[in-house]
């Protein structure tokens, strides 16, 4: 049984290591994975909430990519465009993540200029139509303004103090409406003016991804074997850490415990000896008995 118990112990262990392994040598993937992530959410705050009926989303790789941004940004400048934000990463591979207005009837020559730029392009368009909703709050608009008309005219009629007041709080009320409604309507003209085209520049000179397995060359199969061992030990490490922190939090508990258990055996202990020691008088005082006729009667016989 005791074999048997090591036996498991010994494949527990080595399971341990092949799954800490396999996360050191998947450590890199995961990283590109959160990297392109943490892209995404970056461009999706510089857009500064600026929203497009159309969208093109572009990925384009470039040998030199602050010299390509340049182009793209001078050929929206000057194409009646602007720059909504932008997200830079320096180092042995650079990368630029920007946000780009460009009017709308010049997305497409916009997109044949940046494919001149690099390599690599791709593209993905999506619609929206905002025609409906710019139409609700024109409606809007127009009522409002009738209304801010009628309250003047009643400001003019007030005959007292109060009525005065009550009808220049409703002013006040209509033309804060009235500039929120006309904020909103340029932003739906905007939309519908400009494109927005969200750019993803990228090095060339990064390897490219194949879909198709390719066998790891030694060197490779060193470094990942190296990182697998250094994430093992530092799992081993941290596990180490949080077992002595579970101990020393779980101390006080564990001590309160023991004397609990101490004492419930101390006084269980005692109750059993307590017993014994009254069976035991008990047989005494029966051994002890005088039957004082038995001797006549033995006589008698």
């Amino acid at each position: 049984m005791k074999r048997k118990i090591q036996h498991i112990g010994a494949l527990l262990i080595l399971s341990l290591c092949a799954a800490l392994l396999l996360s050191g040598c998947s450590a890199k993937e995961r990283e590109d994975g959160e990297a392109q992530a943490g892209a995404s959410a970056g461009v999706a705050e510089i857009s500064g909430g600026f929203q497009a009926d159309r969208t093109a989303t572009i990925t384009l790789d470039a040998q030199d990519v602050e010299g390509c941004f340049d182009e793209l940004l001078g050929w929206v400048t000057e194409n009646g465009g602007m720059e909504y934000g932008r997200l830079l990463q320096t180092g042995e591979h650079a990368s630029i993540d920007t946000v780009l207005a460009v009017p709308a009837d010049r997305l497409d020559d916009f997109l044949e200029h940046a494919r001149e730029q690099g390599k690599n392009l791709t593209v993905e368009i999506s619609y929206t139509d905002s025609t409906a909703d710019a139409d609700t709050v024109r409606t809007q608009l127009r009522a409002t303004e009738t209304a801010l008309d009628k309250y003047e005219a009643l400001l003019r009629q007030a005959k007292t103090v109060d009525e005065t007041l009550r009808i220049q709080e409703q002013i006040s009320a209509a033309s804060k409406q009235l500039g929120e409604l006309n904020a909103k309507l340029r932003q739906y003209e905007t939309q519908s003016a400009y494109s927005k085209a969200v750019v993803y520049l990228r090095d060339a000179a990064l390897p490219e991804k194949s879909g198709k397995w390719q066998p790891m060359t030694a060197g490779d199969m060193g470094s990942k074997m190296v990182g697998g061992i250094s994430a093992a030990m530092s799992a081993l490490l941290v596990a180490a850490q949080w077992i002595i922190i579970v101990l020393v939090v779980l101390l006080p508990f564990l001590a309160i415990a023991a004397f609990v258990l101490l004492l419930a055996y101390l006084i269980v202990r005692r109750r059993k000896r307590s017993k014994t020691i009254r069976i035991d008088s008990a047989e005494i005082d029966e051994n002890s008995i005088v039957q004082p006729f038995s001797g006549l009667d033995d006589e008698d016989d």
